[in-house]
C-alpha cells in the first residue's frame, strides 16, 4: 500500500504512549523551527500519531492526512506536538 492509498484506519496505533494519547493533535513543528503543520478540519487536514516497527519496539511517528489520505510521515522525535482541546471537555 502506498501513502496515497493509505488512510487513518490503516495506521497501527497503541504501541507507544504518543499513539495511545486520545487528545487531538492541533499542530506539529520541527524542533527549534517555525516550520510545520496545523490541523484544519474545515480544510481536511488532520494530524495523527501512529507507530512504525522499530528494531526492538514500536517507534512513534506522525502522519499528516489531507481529506483522509496520508500526505506526509514524520518521525515524532523530529517535531514538537501541540494538542487541541479534547472533544467534550467543555472548552
Amino acid at each position: 500500500m502506498t501513502d496515497e492509498t493509505q488512510t487513518k484506519t490503516d495506521l497501527p496505533r497503541g504501541g507507544t504512549v504518543l499513539s495511545r494519547d486520545e487528545r487531538p493533535i492541533q499542530a506539529i513543528f520541527y524542533n527549534g523551527s517555525e516550520e510545520g503543520w496545523t490541523a484544519d478540519q474545515s480544510g481536511g487536514t488532520e494530524i495523527v500519531a501512529y507507530d512504525e516497527n522499530g528494531q526492538s519496539a514500536a517507534v512513534p511517528w506522525i502522519a499528516i492526512l489531507k481529506n483522509g489520505r496520508i500526505q506526509n510521515r514524520i518521525p515524532a522525535h523530529c517535531v514538537e506536538v501541540f494538542y487541541g482541546p479534547t472533544p467534550g471537555d467543555g472548552q
